[in-house]
């Protein structure tokens, strides 16, 4: 299926990357489709993309956390909603670099697919050719309903003991001696961010311990390092999330007070 003018998608390697743009040239984005964005060098609204840049130049574009980006001394303003997906291959990252721990603290959270089991990839083998899948994708909300339901999130109430939980839970991966690089700040205000959606999707307007022990190990993983010692020893990180959430007490009571 061919993508829209101005929607279709261009990945340049790093060393083809074009020389730096001079009076009247524009650079492009690598643009997909609406709502999503990773950028080459030039932007239109709500385009989306794959990076194959050097590290450098993905921290200062993708993972910055900005909302507007000056390029060739023009700035220009993210469309909103703006959201920044990535994937990593467990094989075949030959000519790759690594993201430094820094700006992988940077993604908020980090699913692990892993293979199908039995009956999902027996409903695989099942279903009709790919090219007709697509013909069959119905958008279910537009941008205002995202932007609202963003807002909502914003609203949800975490107590003071929920709060002092996620603490205490980064704090406790700083602390284990088999992590050489625990959760920062920046994690913290992660997993407070994922409990809230998680509360919301619940249909709650306030979040409870499971809301964090739910979204805890997506939200940390890749962000902890193990020392040599534990990964020779045999040890992985799920078996220190799983320690952590095991040994740091869950807060009572589990829903809002304060008059709430």
């Amino acid at each position: 299926m061919k993508l829209p003018e101005k929607k279709q998608r261009w990945v340049y390697h790093a060393e083809a990357l074009p020389q730096a743009a001079g009076e009247g040239v524009t650079r492009r984005v690598l643009a997909y489709t609406d709502g999503l964005m990773c950028v080459e060098n030039t932007f239109e609204k709500g385009a989306v993309g794959a990076l194959h840049h050097h590290p450098h130049t993905q921290i200062t574009y993708v993972v910055s956390g900005a909302f507007d980006f000056t390029v060739d001394g023009v700035t220009r303003k993210l469309p909103q909603p703006f959201t920044v997906m990535a994937t990593e291959n467990p094989v075949g990252s030959i000519g790759t670099q690594m993201l430094p721990e820094s700006q992988l603290d940077r993604f908020m959270v980090c699913v692990v697919m892993g293979y199908p089991d039995t009956e999902a990839e027996m409903e695989i083998l099942t279903r009709q050719p790919r090219h007709g899948l697509l013909d069959r994708v119905q958008p279910v909300m537009d941008q205002n309903d995202l932007l609202t339901m963003q807002a909502e999130v914003d609203n949800i109430y975490m107590s003071d003991e929920i709060l002092r939980y996620i603490v205490e839970l980064s704090q406790a991966t700083r602390k284990d001696a088999r992590l050489a690089l625990g959760l920062s700040p920046r994690a913290s205000l992660a997993v407070a961010g994922m409990a809230r959606a998680a509360a919301y999707l619940s249909g709650r307007e306030f979040v409870v311990p499971q809301d964090v022990t739910a979204i805890f190990a997506d939200t940390a993983h890749h962000r902890l390092s193990l020392t040599e010692q534990a990964r020779t020893g045999g040890e992985t990180v799920e078996n220190v999330i799983a320690d952590v959430l095991h040994t740091v007490p869950r807060p009572r009571p589990e829903k809002p007070t304060d008059g709430r």
